[in-house]
């Protein structure tokens, strides 16, 4: 059995039983919905100043910076990109093009191998004002013809056929 307690003051209280504990009503639609609205708006600071200060860290600036054009001696732009594709159903060319021109300081994203071959290799261009970029890249890649086709999908695509060579 538990051992029998003293009293104490607060024993010797009488009980008041009319004030048990504070019953709160519901709140109204109003004030749900001006509670809502200003986390709405505090999570919106936080997120927005967030994404910029990360922006800022990672760029050094809040909004994107054009990057300028890098152009030859002789006013070639040598930003654009080049696609290489190899189509020559070997699968063994598009990478060793490819690098060879990131080794000369070309930008190309895509280097792939095609499904379809192709006899012939060209290079293909969307417009006649990217053909003297396209005779840049003869040295590296070999003496090949550059045909104007407005349709392709990159700016210039190397197109690697069944007669391409790796250069020595």
């Amino acid at each position: 059995m538990s051992s029998k307690k003293s009293q104490d003051e607060l024993d010797l209280l009488s009980p008041d039983y009319q004030h048990v504990g504070r019953h709160r009503s519901r709140r109204k639609g109003k004030a749900r919905l001006v509670e809502y609205s200003v986390l709405l708006v505090i999570g919106l600071l936080l997120g927005t100043g967030g994404f910029f200060g990360l922006q800022y860290i990672n760029n050094g600036t809040i909004l994107a910076v054009s990057t300028p054009k890098v152009t030859s001696s002789d006013g070639v732009d040598l930003t654009t990109p080049i696609a290489v594709y190899d189509a020559s159903g070997t699968r063994k060319f598009a990478s060793p093009v490819g690098q060879l021109l990131l080794d000369a300081q070309f930008i190309v994203p895509v280097s792939a191998t095609g499904h379809i071959p192709v006899s012939f290799t060209y290079i293909r261009v969307t417009d006649a004002k990217y053909i003297p970029l396209a005779q840049k890249l003869l040295p590296i890649i070999g003496d090949y013809k550059i045909k104007v086709n407005p349709k392709s999908k990159y700016l210039i695509t190397i197109i690697l056929g069944r007669n391409y060579k790796l250069p020595n």
